[in-house]
């Protein structure tokens, strides 16, 4: 069955929630919540969307916003915000490693 269309109106209120898949993390600690926090209020900026209220648990978070614009820039912020915080997640994940190397080649276990 087709999902019915949004209501796409300037000045609606929306909510919107994400959740980690099996109910897993994606907030590790109060660092991860503050960078996702920056990232979104970059975007909030960039897609003229005003946010109402947010709350962050470990496993998921929930945004209460009103857009100036339409549902698109809601979903725009979205993907650029998913994009960002991919992006760094991959350079963290990088530099752990290297970090790692380096730590085993510093103590000769290389």
């Amino acid at each position: 069955m087709i999902r019915p269309l949004r209501i796409q109106d300037p000045g609606a209120y929306y909510h919107a929630t994400c959740r980690g898949n099996d109910l897993k993390k994606i907030f590790l600690g109060t660092q991860d919540q503050k960078i996702f926090l920056e990232k979104l209020s970059m975007s909030l900026g960039v897609y003229n969307v005003s946010l109402l209220t947010y709350v962050c648990i470990s496993s998921h978070f929930h945004l209460s916003s009103v857009t100036f614009l339409n549902l698109c820039a809601i979903s725009q912020a979205g993907k650029q915000l998913q994009i960002r915080l991919e992006r760094e997640a991959k350079l963290k994940k990088k530099f752990d490693e290297l970090s790692d190397q380096l730590i085993r080649l510093s103590r000769g276990k290389i």
